[in-house]
């Protein structure tokens, strides 16, 4: 144990302890540490006790910032920036009902129906509940991490999720948004001319390229491994000097926000009272993260390089699910819930979560009861470290030993740590010192809960306004081509393919809109879309506005224009009014450096402002202040500060996730494109445009939102859509109006016919390029009275311009009164739109796989679809009956595909039972009565030993598992099905295509062609084979999600996949956009032969399936209806499970 010699050396030991460890602390909290032990203790403090103090105090954990008192320019600032975040709820609370006091906001409750477990404690069949639903959501940065360790710094960054799981008594998880802010890229053989580099780049920091492939790898596969899918987020790339100013992101923003619910009766955390046992659950205690809280408090570059890799954090995801799975059992007991309360083990680890949680009533906790993998650390590691995926939570002593059975059965370590006293001290008592040793041995913490979390001193920032140095945009003498073939290419302007195409997008079956629109499930989509439950309609549309660039030519304007552009991307999904908007604000921002504190005040105020004029809320968000990066200039130490940025999260309640309008055009041909301009008066201001930024200019003048003018757009659209009167529609944003149409075109695969009726001499380069508020909306001639009846019925009267048709043709065409001003073929432009992703995925994935689909998509004319059978809902499928045929749907640990598997079979006309592996090793639960088993997809065992392999293993080599299984396969009244995961456990089982094969000859799935994890929604067609749950499909070709690494199937043995083919065991099959049975990337995404999708036995029982059918039983789950099904009531592959159905009630 570690001393402080405050008592003998004053306040520079504390300084000196600082810079050791790597704290960073605000003078005024150093004078504050310095007088309780000096003077009111009167004793050194442990390295405990200082360092628990810095992560707890840190300004990532404390926001002292934000609540501080701000003095610019000698005057003192009326409120705090957290005091003006708060007042946009004064009188004006909405929907809101957490803010600010909890781990993440809680929306008003809304009744819904769940689809869940009776008894979530032990093996039940699924039921039918009814719950007062409330949507969470939190957003997070790990900006710090990322910039060290890209990989494990957004793994662990949307691990705030875990923030919902501690919301109030319980949250759960559903959904999540990934957005990365990078420098200039410098793609090899790849030059794009407005990268430059200004300054020696750090080499303990990860550079932009790396960045942006790795940290989107660590979010996406933590995301996939867990289950809950990534449905928005964006990517930003800068560099670039403004005046004598460097601004870009060497230092990298990682924005992670996740999205799910609690119940109404677990909204407010119980109050800590004597008696309750503090339970840890999760992984063990390692020397990792140690430090993260405070590092992400500082410069980057201010701090030991040392320091730096030790305080980032590592990610367990599959750990992560098993604390879900027991949230997810808590919280639906309702009432019964065992969770008093509960917060997640985030910066800081233990040492800031168990005496947040225990506050003000305060607890002893036992240090060597803290499970820990690693005996040699010190006392100050095991308790301040920050591995990751584990939770506290405080439990009654009646629901004790039914909470840590709860935990037994989900395979989630949980561990007795210590209780609560309700002496308001809180003490870390450590039970190996023997009674001699000294006192800060045996208790190397013993400090008032005040001194920690009540009594702390508000911080004074006292600083200048310093005006930028800003030149007039020049516009470039080149032509509209070549500045379209620049910024088309830019990485905020650009598809994101390279991102979506690697994140799981529909795990968990509540996905009513992702990324991906049109035939082409292009990435394009203007906002998400959360479903409440798997039975109803209704759900919650979340939106991302950020305008960092134009905030460096007017700092005010960039915040109001970020709320402007997220309302202008959530308008396309028709929300429950106006009023039940809220809004979530990141703050990311150069703090200390001259003149940024004053433009971070002034632009708080300016957002708050406007949402007030607006009069919607912001409920939560997260600031991180430490936003330069010290780098080296001529020898001298050189800040890159990164671009003041305020992201807008904004979010509202949907009644019906059906009614939206997505950005692919639907009718070419038959519709014209209206142009609606909110600039206010047609202006056409350049500043912090895309077109300015691949000229390496930022402008001086920026465009600005007006708020009157956004809500009465916002309002027409959104009766415009409820209304059916709009076929498809963008907002112009990045690139500008003509990036917006032909983003359109992309989308719709087809051309365009503009006739923009403006003079001659039209500045064409700002009137297309500008990014004043504006949105393009696609529409019938027929329709166009009525629409302009309700434009001017919101006031709106010059502001919409009809601007020409769309064609079938896939050309651009720009003319303006018969003066041509553009044309193009549209694949070749969006080939180019395309190639900065292309590029980027050539590095990440295997680069003839890229190379392979670049050629294959090029002119594309979509996906064929056709159905050989009419969908139909047997109505009152829930309704109890005594006989229906029974299902087990097994889980294991990291199995996330569960929930939406037990929903596909539940409508289908089956009773479900929830079951785990643990339930048949320890004899709880039998195959008598059952029918159907099922193993859903997932990553059990986080995949470590290979796809499907741990949990093939338990069952193959547990003789009671193995016994029971193979007799229940055997019957000849029983099927098996297996998803994704499960598809490579029947494999590996020896299951499929029949048993019996040697293990050296076993078919089995394995590593796609492309090396990477697939997630896209392909074609598949359905063949004539024994599998009983096809048989009313055959000749049928759909869309399907797929979602995984290894799917691609390998004989060992050419004489069983040609047997395979022989004897119809491979019921469907991945098929181009002629409907041809196809190898050819992307449309057989995994590169198995014969383009086999699944294999099923000889006799159909048993089938193995690598798309997942289960996460499309409802229309809204489809990316994509191809338009001649816009009038199914039912989704086509419900049929699917239907059909298995009819097989067990005639078996």
């Amino acid at each position: 144990m570690a001393h402080a010699y405050y008592v003998e050396k004053g306040l520079p030991a504390l300084r000196e302890f600082e810079e050791k460890v790597g704290l960073s602390l605000w003078p005024v909290l150093e004078e504050y540490i310095f007088n309780y032990f000096v003077n009111i203790l009167k004793r050194n403090p442990t390295d405990v006790e200082i360092f628990m103090f810095g992560q707890l105090n840190s300004e990532h954990c404390r926001h002292h910032l934000f609540n501080g008192l701000f003095i610019i320019d000698g005057e003192e600032m009326p409120n705090t920036l957290l005091g003006m975040i708060k007042s946009t709820m004064a009188g004006n609370q909405g929907n809101i009902v957490v803010a600010f006091k909890d781990n993440a906001a809680v929306m008003a409750p809304r009744y819904t129906e769940v689809f869940v477990p009776e008894d979530p404690c032990r093996p039940s069949c699924f039921v039918i509940k009814p719950m007062r639903y409330c949507f969470v959501f939190k957003i997070e940065t790990h900006n710090h991490p990322t910039t060290i360790s890209p990989y494990a710094g957004a793994a662990t960054g949307v691990a705030v999720r875990r923030d919902i799981f501690g919301t109030g008594r319980g949250g759960i998880p559903v959904v999540h948004l990934a957005c990365y802010y990078v420098e200039n890229l410098f793609i090899p053989g790849y030059p794009l001319p407005w990268e430059k580099r200004y300054a020696t780049h750090p080499e303990r920091f990860a550079e932009g390229l790396q960045i942006v492939i790795e940290a989107s790898n660590g979010a996406s596969d933590d995301s996939n491994c867990f289950g809950n899918p990534v449905i928005f987020g964006s990517c930003t790339s800068f560099y670039e000097m403004v005046g004598p100013d460097c601004y870009g992101y060497t230092k990298t923003a990682l924005v992670a926000g996740s999205f799910g619910y609690t119940r109404e009766e677990h909204i407010e955390k119980e109050e800590p009272r004597k008696g309750l046992n503090i339970v840890e659950m999760g992984g063990k205690a390692f020397k990792i993260g140690l430090g993260g809280g405070s590092g992400s408090s500082r410069d980057a570059g201010a701090q030991g390089v040392k320091l730096d890799f030790d305080s980032v954090q590592r990610a367990d995801p599959a750990m992560e699910k098993a604390n879900s799975d027991v949230f997810l059992a808590c919280v639906m007991m309702g009432e019964n819930n065992p969770i008093r309360t509960t917060t997640d083990l985030g910066a800081g680890g233990c040492c800031v979560a168990i005496p947040e949680l225990l506050h003000p009533a305060g607890g002893r906790v036992d240090i060597r009861k803290i499970p820990c993998g690693d005996s040699s650390i010190p006392v100050y590691i095991i308790f301040c470290n920050e591995s990751q995926e584990r939770m506290v939570v405080l439990i009654a002593d009646e629901d004790l030993e039914m909470f840590m059975d709860l935990c037994e059965r989900n395979r989630c370590p949980a561990h007795f740590v210590g209780e609560v006293t309700d002496d308001r001290k809180f003490v870390l008592e450590d039970s190996v010192a023997g009674e001699d040793s000294p006192r800060e041995e045996q208790r190397p913490i013993d400090v008032e809960s005040r001194f920690l979390l009540a009594d702390l001193p508000q911080v004074k920032v006292d600083c200048k306004k310093v005006p930028r140095e800003l030149s007039p945009f020049v516009i470039p003498d080149v032509s509209l081509w070549d500045m379209l073939d620049l910024v088309l290419r830019l990485l905020k302007v650009g598809s994101k393919h390279f991102l979506t195409r690697k994140a799981d997008r529909s795990v968990g079956g509540k996905v009513a809109q992702q990324p991906t629109v049109g035939p082409l499930q292009l990435s394009l989509a203007d906002f998400a879309i959360m479903a409440d439950s798997l039975l109803g309609n209704s759900g919650t549309a979340m939106a991302i506005g950020e305008q960092p660039i134009v905030g460096l030519v007017d700092t005010c304007a960039g915040g109001r224009m970020s709320i402007a552009e997220a309302l202008l991307n959530l308008v396309w999904a028709a929300v429950d009014g106006f009023d039940s908007i809220d809004l979530s604000a990141t703050w990311q921002w150069p703090c200390k450096q001259p003149g940024e504190d004053a433009r971070l005040y002034a632009t708080v105020k300016a957002v708050t402002d406007f949402c007030k004029a607006l009069g919607i809320r912001i409920a939560v968000g997260k600031d991180s202040v430490s936003m330069t990066a010290w780098a080296e200039k001529d020898g001298q130490p050189f800040p890159v500060k990164a671009p003041g940025t305020v992201q807008i999260i904004a979010h509202a309640p949907c009644l019906d996730v059906l009614k939206k309008v997505a950005p692919d055009i639907k009718r070419p041909d038959a519709s014209k494109l209206m142009f609606l301009d909110f600039s206010g008066g047609g202006k056409q201001r350049m500043g912090g445009s895309a077109l300015a930024q691949v000229f390496n200019q930022v402008g001086d003048e920026a465009p600005d939102a007006d708020a009157d003018l956004i809500r009465r757009g916002f309002e027409a659209i959104q009766e415009l859509i409820r209304k059916g009167l709009i076929l498809s529609g963008h907002d112009r944003s990045d690139g500008g109006l003509v990036t917006c149409l032909l983003e359109m075109a992309f989308a719709g695969n087809c051309g365009l016919d503009m006739d923009f009726r403006l003079p001659h001499d039209t500045n064409w380069a700002t009137f297309l390029f500008n990014q004043e508020c504006g949105a393009v909306i696609e529409f019938l001639p027929e329709k166009y009275g009525v629409i302009r009846k309700i434009l001017q019925r919101h006031g709106l009267k010059g502001c919409y311009h009809t601007i020409g048709r769309t064609i079938k043709d896939k050309h651009i065409h720009f003319f303006s009164r018969g003066y041509r001003i553009f044309s193009d073929d549209m694949p070749r432009l969006r080939s180019i739109w395309q190639e900065t992703s292309f590029q980027l995925d050539a590095l990440q994935a295997n680069p003839e796989v890229v190379a392979e689909e670049r050629k294959n998509i090029y002119g594309r004319p979509g996906p064929l679809n056709d159905l050989t059978f009419q969908p139909f809902q047997v109505p009152n499928v829930f309704t109890p009956e005594r006989n229906k045929p029974k299902v087990i749907v097994l889980r294991e640990i990291g199995i996330n595909g569960d929930a939406e598997m037990a929903f596909a079979f539940g409508l289908a006309g089956f009773q479900i039972v929830d079951a785990h592996m643990t339930d048949l090793l320890e004899g709880r639960v039998s195959f008598g009565d059952i029918r159907g088993l099922v193993a859903p997809g997932g990553f059990t065992f986080g995949d470590t030993l290979d796809a499907g392999k741990g949990e093939a293993g338990v069952m193959k080599f547990n003789p009671r598992i193995a016994d029971q299984v193979m007799t229940f396969i055997n019957r000849p009244d029983t099927f098996a099905l297996g998803v994704c995961n499960g598809c490579q456990l029947f494999a590996l089982l020896g299951l499929v295509p029949w048993q019996g094969i040697p293990t050296e000859h076993q078919p089995r799935f394995i590593t796609n062609t492309s090396e990477i994890f697939e997630s896209r929604f392909v074609s598949v067609l359905i063949e004539e084979s024994k599998s009983i749950f096809f048989r009313d499909m055959v000749g049928s070709t759909l869309g399907v999600w797929v979602a995984h690494a290894q799917g691609r199937l390998y004989c060992p043995d050419g004489n069983i996949l040609k047997e395979i083919d022989d004897k119809y065991l491979a019921p469907i099959r991945y098929v181009d956009d002629y409907g041809d049975i196809t190898e050819a990337y992307p449309f057989n995404p995994n590169g198995s032969p014969l383009g086999i999708a699944g294999l099923c036995s000889p006799d159909g029982r048993v089938t193995a399936l690598m798309p997942h059918p289960e996460r499309l039983v409802r229309l809204w789950q489809w990316p994509y209806i191809p338009p001649q099904w816009e009038k199914l009531l039912t989704s086509p592959w419900l049929r699917m499970f239907q059909s298995a159905y009819d097989w067990c009630k005639a078996a």
